[in-house]
């Protein structure tokens, strides 16, 4: 059947070009249905499929059906039905995808993210160019694909992601670009807020007390619960957080305190727990940047960030800096700037309020 098509194909192009006859009366009908992988240079308009009879070039119209999936990226198996058309292309009637096995994946917490697709591997990674640096994001058999025609190498895309158990990032949704109140690579944010700290003069013998934060802690005022009771100790500009910035109720910490001309108490020194370095490399040249409050979830380790569209986990090891804040505390709006690492993770530059 497939030889057979092949020859009415060409005896189309020939009565075209060579005797210019009129073939605008086509049959409608499925004349053959061919088995292949997708070859790359794909566009939205031809579908290059490679079989073992070599390569056919498909042209995809609006009265193609998508089954089974719609991602038409090169290595893809798909099974394509056809017909004539009556510009002597090949026209896909129907596209089936043999899809892919998906993983568990965290779908309450999502982020979203616009790019371009490069490149996709025989595992289904997609590699996802976005203003920063690519991402990787692994298709599903879930993925909800009904925003957008078809996935095409070199097209513009808007992706919802979330962490899978196999710790990559997993394609929730796609969409086409511009469909979304998303415009950039970067995510949606709003306006932090900033914070003041106190310059108070120190006095008096410096004391010292280990306890866990309280849930009263403010951005300028730890609240710490001792074994005598509980203190609240100011955020001035002098406070020494560099060994202790998270701030989250039930944590531990010790603290290192004097008074102040102010009347308050006054942190001098904060310890506790702090990220350790995971060894990932981290592309930290035009950061993203995002903006959200911070979730009573985060650890010295994983700064939990609620935004707009869900909730990002986003490592604390290659942190560099805290810009005019001293600490991060649960329901803090800050801003941080974010790089992807190659542990698949994003990776937390800078923080400010």
């Amino acid at each position: 059947m497939k030889k057979i098509m092949s020859v009415i194909a060409v005896a189309a192009v020939v009565l075209t070009t060579v005797f210019g006859l009129d073939t605008t009366t086509v049959a409608d009908d499925i004349i053959a249905t061919i088995d292949g992988t997708i070859a790359s240079g794909s566009t939205s308009s031809i579908l290059k499929v490679n079989t073992t009879e070599g390569t056919y070039e498909i042209k995809l119209d609006s009265g193609t059906q998508y089954t089974g999936s719609k991602i038409l990226l090169p290595g893809r198996n798909v099974s394509v039905s056809l017909k004539h058309g009556d510009d002597a292309y090949l026209h896909a009637v129907t596209v089936k995808d043999s899809g892919t096995s998906g993983v568990s994946v965290d779908r309450s917490n999502t982020s979203e993210v616009t790019g371009t697709i490069k490149d996709v591997d025989s595992k289904n990674v997609i590699y996802f160019e976005i203003s920063n640096g690519e991402m990787q994001v692994k298709l599903d058999e879930t993925t909800d694909l009904s925003g957008t025609t078809f996935l095409m190498a070199g097209n513009k895309y808007t992706m919802k992601v979330a962490r899978g158990s196999d710790a990559y990032m997993h394609a929730v949704s796609i969409y086409d670009a511009g469909g979304s109140s998303y415009s950039s690579g970067n995510y949606v944010s709003s306006t932090g807020s900033s914070y003041s700290y106190s310059t108070a003069t120190l006095s008096g013998d410096t004391y010292s007390c280990t306890g866990t934060v309280s849930s009263s802690t403010k951005p300028d005022v730890l609240y710490l619960n001792c074994s005598d009771g509980e203190r609240a100790l100011k955020l001035d500009m002098n406070t020494d957080t560099s060994h202790g910035y998270v701030l989250i109720p039930g944590m531990r910490l010790s603290v290192s305190y004097r008074y102040g001309s102010d009347a308050y108490w006054h942190a001098v020194e904060v310890s506790g727990e702090t990220a350790g370095k995971t060894g990932a490399s981290v592309k930290d040249s035009d950061p993203t940047t995002v903006v959200g409050t911070v979730s009573s979830k985060t650890t010295p380790d994983i700064l939990n960030l609620e935004v707009s569209n869900g909730t990002m986990e986003i490592k604390l090891d290659s942190l560099s800096s805290l810009d005019g804040i001293k600490a991060i505390t649960s329901g803090q709006k800050i801003t941080v700037k974010i790089g992807y690492g190659s542990d698949a993770y994003w990776h937390a530059l800078s923080i400010s309020g």
